[in-house]
């Protein structure tokens, strides 16, 4: 209700309600798990409340530095992913952003599925922690369909779901990507990448996950790879 009524305040230029609120939200912010605070983030970009943004960051990185590839960060916006992969810089090692990265572009179809080959998935599921970061205990005959699809190579579930969900509207829609949305989308992809350090990765792990990915070509991938450690 109070980022409604903030949304309302910024839009209709009423400072005194986006102050109210703001207000309000800097209160409950120290509270909120990273799922809520992603949701603030969102908004306070949308609103382009540059204090907002400030404390978002500052509660992600205090208090969710271990968690923040998360699932939430899926429904993030193109440009403010972006923001949020810079923010990652430092606190999350570089395979951990790459990975995010990649789920994103492929989950949000912004590259196709066949870039990706096994590596898809690789963010926080919301039911392996509780609030407090502590894990959620499985009831008792519970299967672990993710545990044994990443055992097997394989995106979780979840994931799977999405991308059948993607493919089957691909073939509902005939209407091709126009040229231009494609090459948004690969200029798109290129910024993000040059927000990794591909130089702090370890050799092994750059093998196991950017190796197999389709965001870099064959050049690029050496390239890279001699500046692993």
């Amino acid at each position: 209700m109070v980022m409604e009524l903030l949304q309302c305040g910024s839009t209709w230029l009423v400072e005194s309600l986006v102050s109210d609120c703001v207000e309000i939200m800097k209160g409950k912010i120290t509270i909120l798990d990273i799922g809520d605070l992603l949701r603030v983030f969102q908004k306070a970009h949308d609103i382009m409340h540059e204090n907002l943004i400030s404390l978002c960051v500052q509660e992600i990185r205090k208090r969710f530095s271990q968690r923040m590839n998360c699932y939430e960060v899926l429904f993030l916006t193109s440009d403010v992913f972006e923001q949020y992969l810079i923010i990652t810089e430092g606190y999350l090692p570089q395979i951990e952003r790459f990975k995010m990265m990649q789920t994103y572009l492929t989950v949000n179809g912004l590259i196709d599925n066949g870039a990706v080959n096994g590596v898809v998935g690789q963010v926080e599921l919301p039911e392996t922690t509780n609030k407090d970061g502590g894990q959620i205990e499985k009831k008792e005959g519970e299967s672990n369909d993710e545990d044994c699809s990443e055992s097997n190579g394989e995106p979780p579930t979840w994931i799977r779901l999405i991308l059948d969900t993607n493919e089957k509207k691909a073939h509902e829609v005939t209407i091709p990507e126009e040229p231009k949305d494609k090459l948004i989308h690969q200029e798109y992809v290129k910024t993000l990448l040059g927000h990794i350090k591909f130089g702090s990765m370890l050799k092994k792990d750059f093998y196991s996950v950017v190796g197999k990915s389709g965001l870099l070509n064959e050049k690029e991938k050496y390239e890279y790879l001699y500046l692993t450690q």
